[in-house]
């Protein structure tokens, strides 16, 4: 028989981070179930961040998995993990700077057995952005757990990857570049650039690799395919785990019901015992025959009821039994194999669309690379030619962005700062200190 209590329930004010949360538990020990479902909500206000985790644990028989949902946010971080029945299906750490002169965003995504995409991003003084992408080695890939998310960005720098590079000197130069980095050198993919200085004046320049672009794009189609592939068995496994967990619970239910049979015929025969003795008595022999048939009648009755209660909760046990376990037979012999069949096919529809889109536009970029190399004396002189004709045009929008640029900054720095000085903001704020000092914290607990 299940029973709830609720406990641990505060109001009280507190300097510390906003914090709620409460706690779901089923146990039993005979039936060796020990289920725990929580979650939890956190905002500390001096550092602007959040975070919420959501956890079940399951724990029946010889199973045991583990399934979180955790999200965590602020101003040097953002980090996302979502873990189902043991395998980390998509998990992202992000480690953000951002500043006047520098902003920069580390990220590491992995999902279930790959390596760790890592990707690093950066734009600096608002005219040179750099991108790098690549694949961790296994043999530096370290687990964290979502526990660890106060500590959880390992700065680690890929063998291979990819970098993109691009800036703007006004009145210098303007510069687009990506390089396929291996070990300790590097392999150019191709590289525009454009003179700006009044000698060179739009005079354009740039080379392309079609041979080292296909090759990068050969590799990423074939780690795409591995990792669709994965995902297709992954769905599998899911599968056949969750038929043995409902057969599991099955037996469960069997063992479950109770045999009240031994402790019926124990009963009935105490009652008898009793009876017995009563009516051997001399002085109820005294009393005459009319109480000994009253006495007899009423220990019959009682024993018939206890008789008929115990056969009564029997039959709605084995009632409550028959169903569920036809539940369960229906569940594993037609849903989940319904399910399934279903699943593999969405996930096959969607592998294929997804490989031909990355086969089409792998194929169009390779094409494309080919052709500019191919005619790459023609483009340039066609280049040149616009270049002469468009000189005036070009110089006229380089003081047009400085000049725009230079306005947009100090409008916003202006409009910033008159909003910051309103009023309502100082209320607002007010307001804000006293709903946040509020904590709240619930917890249900179940046991079989």
């Amino acid at each position: 028989m299940a029973s709830q209590k609720v406990y641990d329930f505060n109001g009280e004010k507190s300097t510390g981070p906003i914090t709620a949360g409460e706690i779901l538990t089923i146990q039993s020990q005979g039936l060796g179930i020990d289920i725990e479902a929580s979650d939890e909500a956190n905002i500390e206000k001096q550092t602007y961040s959040g975070e919420y985790i959501a956890k079940v644990k399951y724990r029946v028989g010889n199973s045991n998995y583990d399934n979180v949902f955790s999200v965590k946010g602020g101003k040097t971080q953002f980090n996302f993990l979502l873990r189902i029945l043991n395998v980390d299906l998509l998990k992202a750490f992000n480690k953000l700077s951002l500043n006047k002169e520098e902003q920069t965003i580390e990220s590491e995504i992995s999902s279930y057995t790959n390596n760790p995409l890592v990707s690093y991003f950066e734009i600096k003084n608002f005219n040179t952005v750099k991108y790098t992408l690549g694949f961790k080695s296994k043999w530096n890939y370290v687990r964290v757990e979502y526990k660890t998310f106060n500590t959880l960005f390992l700065p680690d720098t890929p063998r291979e990857k990819v970098q993109f590079n691009s800036g703007l000197i006004p009145g210098q130069i303007a510069d687009v570049r990506a390089d396929h980095v291996i070990g300790s050198g590097k392999i150019n993919l191709f590289h525009a650039t454009l003179k700006l200085d009044d000698a060179n004046f739009f005079k354009p320049d740039y080379s392309i690799n079609s041979k080292e672009i296909e090759k990068v794009l050969d590799q990423s189609k074939q780690r795409f395919t591995e990792y669709v592939n994965g995902i297709q068995n992954l769905g599998k496994e899911w599968s056949n785990d969750i038929r043995k967990e409902v057969t599991q619970l099955g037996e469960l239910s069997k063992r479950s019901v109770p045999n009240l049979k031994p402790l019926r015929d124990y009963y009935t025969s105490e009652i008898q015992k009793i009876k017995n003795e009563i009516l051997a008595d001399k002085s109820v022999k005294e009393l005459g025959e009319l109480f000994k048939k009253v006495f007899g009648a009423v220990a019959h009755s009682v024993g018939e009821i206890f008789s008929k209660l115990s056969e009564l909760v029997e039959n709605i046990s084995h009632s409550f039994q028959v169903a569920f376990a036809n539940v369960i037979e229906t569940i594993d012999k037609e849903l989940i194999p319904q399910l399934r069949d279903l699943a593999e096919k969405l996930t096959a529809v969607a592998a294929d669309i997804a490989k031909t889109v990355v086969e089409i536009a792998a194929g169009y970029l390779a094409t494309i690379s080919q052709l500019i190399e191919k005619y790459q004396p023609e483009i340039k002189q066609l280049a040149a030619t616009f270049g002469e004709l468009g000189q005036d045009v070009a110089r006229f929008l380089q003081k047009a962005y400085e000049h725009v640029r230079i306005i947009l900054v100090e409008q916003w720095t202006r409009i910033y700062n008159e909003i910051k000085a309103l009023p309502v903001f100082d209320e607002i704020r007010a307001q804000y200190e006293d709903v946040s000092n509020i904590k709240r914290w619930y917890h249900f607990y179940y046991v079989l």
